[in-house]
């Protein structure tokens, strides 16, 4: 089945957060897709609210093989059964790790620049963010080893919040470079808690590798935070697993899910995830294909435009990361304006650590001509001193 993500959807009425703007400004902000969602997830969400009793939901067997099958055949890995447990989101299951395996006034390590909310995830909870920041050479972000150790032996260093693949430089960390950073942190008796939330977004030529499956320092001294959400375009349904085969590390995980109660889904928390990881397949790989092809064309005017400009490599996420200090060092004001002259309503690069200064974060997963104008804004905006 061919589906057509140049659709256009119209979705300034219906209370997204995403297209809270004015009539003429155009959002490539937050990272929320624009597509209609895959028909079978539609389908099992009309079959449930057929229904009309929407009362406490039993999770069902078929949630955890569902994760099973879909990892097998996609990633070639071998997920164990009892070995995931339900969520109800990746925040929340990084806000409730970050309690139970840490204490008040301990340090957690980030890769900066990195989703902003690990911050809020860490400073609410009365942790410390230490900051790693990673290497850039010339748009190719790497993990500075060295840097790391020296955090990893500090006395109070407990948790390191890992993003894989990396939002928002679009990395794809290869399995030799999880394996050290395993090896140090295993080494050192600091956690590593993995969002990979964005796994499922990305091209065969840059493989994602599972952080638990690189190696026994790994499973033994990890979480991994898994959903469907973030690529089927389903966000606003609260369903995630996470995923520990160290048993010890699984009881006390699940405890304080239970604790902080967020381990237990609504009536369509369950069905949805199932529908996309078992049928949505097709879907998901049009979809990467299309934001693929978007991200080609940006390439191609950044070059013929904006040539100064630096791009990171997309290799993950539908967010391209872009270096636009050549026009306007401080992207904050940038931004703001950008959208007052344009009404381009991107993302500051700063707000992901002080690393990302100059830079921007741009949504790519929405049609393509409202991607072709958003180019044709920021052209503007970075052109128009």
């Amino acid at each position: 089945m061919k589906f057509d993500f140049d659709k256009p959807v119209d979705r300034s009425k219906e209370n997204s957060c995403k297209w809270n703007c004015k009539e003429n400004e155009l959002p490539m902000w937050v990272a929320d897709m624009d597509f209609e969602v895959a028909p079978c997830i539609q389908k099992v969400i009309r079959e449930r609210i057929s229904h009309p009793c929407f009362g406490y939901s039993e999770l069902p067997d078929s949630w955890a093989l569902s994760y099973v099958h879909f990892w097998k055949k996609a990633f070639d890995v071998d997920l164990k059964k009892d070995c995931l447990t339900f969520s109800l989101g990746i925040i929340p299951s990084l806000s409730t790790a970050i309690r139970a395996f840490s204490n008040p006034g301990d340090e957690v390590l980030l890769l900066t620049p990195v989703y902003n909310v690990f911050n809020h995830s860490v400073e609410n909870s009365f942790r410390k963010v230490l900051s790693c920041p990673l290497r850039n050479e010339g748009e190719h972000y790497s993990i500075d080893f060295d840097s790391l150790e020296m955090l990893l032996s500090r006395e109070k260093a407990k948790i390191l919040v890992l993003c894989n693949p990396h939002n928002p430089v679009g990395r794809v960390w290869r399995q030799e470079e999880l394996m050290e950073l395993a090896k140090r942190c295993f080494r050192h008796g600091v956690l590593v808690i993995s969002d990979e939330v964005h796994a499922l977004i990305g091209s065969k030529e840059n493989p994602y590798t599972p952080f638990s499956f690189c190696g026994e320092e790994a499973r033994l001294n990890s979480i991994s935070l898994l959903a469907p959400t973030k690529a089927f375009n389903i966000a606003g349904i609260q369903t995630s697993a996470c995923y520990a085969e160290n048993p010890e590390i699984l009881s006390k995980l699940k405890f304080a899910l239970n604790a902080d109660e967020v381990a237990e889904g609504n009536f369509l928390s369950y069905p949805v995830a199932i529908s996309a990881l078992e049928e949505g397949e097709e879907w998901l790989n049009q979809m990467n294909e299309y934001v693929h092809a978007n991200c080609l064309y940006c390439l191609d005017y950044f070059k013929a435009n904006l040539p100064k400009a630096r791009v990171a490599p997309l290799e993950a996420t539908y967010l391209l990361w872009a270096d636009l200090s050549a026009y306007e060092e401080d992207d904050v004001a940038f931004c703001r304006r950008l959208r007052e002259l344009t009404g381009l309503w991107i993302t500051p690069g700063s707000t992901y650590g002080q690393e990302g200064k100059g830079h921007v974060r741009i949504n790519l997963a929405t049609q393509r001509k409202r991607v072709e104008d958003g180019m044709k804004r920021l052209s503007k905006g970075c052109l128009s001193r």
